[in-house]
């Protein structure tokens, strides 16, 4: 009877019968090509090419598996229920604005993901051909997990902060706010002080100012992926 090595190697001793020698070959090959992975396993994080291949290095993952995924440059730490990416460096995006019309204006963005949590950084710069024609609204890189019920018709979580400048007029904060039930959206809202309660109201092309070129903002996000 062929023996095994501690990984799982498979190899003949005195007395075997080798027969036929073709299969005895194709099961040491297989022997050897299953302990490979098992090394793989143990010795850190392999690295795999996508989500196919890491697949099939983990068939069935357990708690605490990772690997390093090529194709998206990020590390991925299997929790029990779902494979969690961690990204080592910042993905640059373009956003994907509503409201706004970006002409030759500047848009631009980076983020992360932290496991259940990802990172934004966005900003826009109005040029002469830009304009702010509604509620200024902004899709998110990465899809957000929804944990806030839904208050009417849409609800309403805080995802970070904002900061707007035109300047010669005003310099000031907004406020971000991810909302919309049916489609997830992130959307900027000014303070309107002219009430006796200060209440949000959408930021657009005359609030919290009347923007024109070399006017712009800033958004550090933060929301749950997971």
């Amino acid at each position: 009877m062929a023996t095994t090595t501690t990984w799982g190697i498979v190899y003949p001793v005195v007395g075997n019968t080798i027969t036929p020698l073709a299969t005895h070959f194709a099961n040491q090959a297989n022997s050897v090509d299953a302990a490979l992975t098992n090394v793989s396993k143990s010795a850190g994080t392999p690295s795999v090419a996508d989500a196919a291949a890491r697949g099939v290095l983990f068939p069935s993952p357990v708690n605490g598996n990772s690997v390093y995924r090529l194709d998206t440059k990020a590390v991925e730490i299997y929790n029990g229920a779902a494979w969690l990416s961690y990204d080592n460096q910042a993905v640059a995006f373009t956003p994907t604005w509503s409201g706004v019309t970006v002409g030759n204006g500047i848009s631009g963005g980076y983020y992360q993901r932290y496991g259940a949590t990802a990172h934004a950084q966005m900003w826009f710069k109005l040029g002469s051909t830009s304009s702010i024609t509604a509620s200024i609204r902004v899709a998110l890189p990465v899809a957000p997990v929804i944990s806030s019920p839904v208050i009417g018709s849409a609800y309403f979580e805080s995802v970070g902060t904002a900061v707007y400048h035109q300047p010669g007029v005003s310099f000031g904060s907004l406020h971000p706010i991810l909302t919309s039930a049916s489609s997830p959206h992130v959307e900027l809202f000014a303070v309107n002080t002219g009430t006796t309660w200060s209440v949000f109201s959408s930021a657009n092309g005359t609030q919290p100012v009347s923007w024109a070129a070399n006017g712009g903002f800033t958004l550090d996000l933060t929301w749950k992926i997971a």
